[in-house]
């Protein structure tokens, strides 16, 4: 799927056909939940002569646009059709009104409309939005909390079967992203690269499985940290046998013979990796997962916290005393 940058060009190059740009350009905004300047661009299509009449991304807009609270009936009637009900849902979901959102879904369960495929289908799309847009609303209110990031890879990994090709390549874009992002945002960006090695391999992607995971033992061994390395390390070349290189294989191996560190070494990488509250669901192999001990994760838990009431004290300490130091010399 092309990107921003990509209309960004085309606008200005091609300005004969900029109804067209504007139109697909509303749909990247759409899948974005950029409603707002979906709307803008889908109705500046419009003034060029591009037919957003049949597009029904245009349509729930429109009706998001043109209506409020106390036009729309939430509640069902023999009169209501199933094309009400689900535009009624996205029309919560637009307005950030998600516990609506729910309770629609809600009646649509409880009046056992759920045995219909195709309704149940809607229900699981609608869920998946509903979801999206929460973690949206998360992520904007607080962009530098990682958990949020997490949870939306996840909810894409999770449906990613579901979407048709142009979709897969909105989100793979999406999730890579959100990758990056965490990268930055991490301590610790080698833990980052793991996961991001194994969300490629899950997909089949070794050559990109191996990358993020070189990059893992790269950076933990530039931070001496031994035990996390010779995790990451042997990771690594059980993807290279996966990708039948086994010549790499075998020198990771020789590697991992000479540089073994001890088991407290290990427990110690194993339990600090597993701290982060949105990496217990994953599992090192079984020769390294048997370290793990929630004992030593809470114990982890407890000094972080011990260290961040710490540096909290010495930040007021320090403000107090030059709020006082400012009060003195103004006399």
């Amino acid at each position: 799927m092309k990107d921003y940058s990509f209309y960004k060009r085309a606008l200005k190059l091609d300005k004969k056909n900029a109804g067209k740009y504007y139109a697909e350009r509303a749909e990247l905004y759409f899948l974005d939940m950029e409603y707002d300047l979906a709307w803008k661009d889908f109705e500046k299509a419009k003034k060029l002569g591009f037919n957003t009449e049949d597009n029904y991304k245009y349509d729930i807009l429109k009706f998001a646009n043109e209506n409020n609270d106390s036009d729309i009936n939430f509640e069902f009637s023999e009169k209501t059709t199933f094309s009400e009900i689900f535009r009624n849902i996205r029309y919560c979901i637009i307005k950030n009104k998600s516990a609506d959102a729910w309770n629609i879904l809600g009646n649509i369960v409880k009046n056992n409309f759920i045995s219909d495929f195709l309704i149940a289908k809607h229900i699981h799309n609608e869920m998946f939005n509903i979801n999206k847009n929460k973690y949206k609303q998360r992520i904007s209110k607080n962009p530098r909390y990682q958990s949020p990031y997490f949870d939306r890879i996840n909810l894409y990994v999770i449906h990613f079967s579901e979407f048709s090709p142009k979709e897969k390549k909105f989100y793979r874009q999406r999730i890579n992203q959100d990758f990056d992002t965490l990268e930055k945002l991490s301590k610790n960006p080698e833990y980052i690269y793991l996961f991001r090695a194994t969300y490629f391999e899950k997909q089949n992607e070794i050559r990109y499985a191996i990358k993020f995971c070189q990059k893992a033992v790269d950076l933990a061994k530039r931070k001496n940290n031994n035990g996390f390395s010779y995790i990451a390390s042997s990771i690594l070349k059980d993807l290279y046998v996966k990708n039948y290189q086994i010549d790499k294989a075998l020198d990771i191996a020789m590697e991992l013979v000479e540089t073994k560190p001890s088991p407290q070494v290990l427990a110690k990488a194993v339990n600090s990796f597993h701290y982060i509250p949105s990496l217990f669901h994953y599992k090192f192999p079984k020769e390294f997962e048997k370290y793990k001990s929630y004992k030593l994760i809470v114990k982890n838990m407890k000094q972080k916290q011990r260290l961040q009431k710490t540096e909290m004290n010495r930040r007021i300490k320090e403000l107090q005393k030059g709020y006082k130091n400012g009060k003195d010399n103004n006399g």
